[in-house]
């Protein structure tokens, strides 16, 4: 009997060794100006994976 997956949840946390020591502080919004480039590049990093995993479930879901 074949399995169908109609839904997927995904929750994703990326952490290094600088973000461990400061995880107790509030993470700063993604579109905010004090942003730093390692933090930009995991973002679009994150989004494009998100795109992608989309893209495919809508694919599924057409034919």
């Amino acid at each position: 009997m074949p399995l169908e997956v109609n839904e997927i949840g995904i929750q994703l946390r990326v952490r290094d060794g600088a973000d461990a020591s400061s995880s107790d502080k509030p993470s700063t919004p993604v579109g905010d100006c004090g942003c730093s480039d390692e933090k930009k590049e995991r973002q679009a990093m994150v989004e494009e994976c998100l795109r992608r995993v989309l893209q495919v479930l809508r694919a599924r879901q057409e034919r």
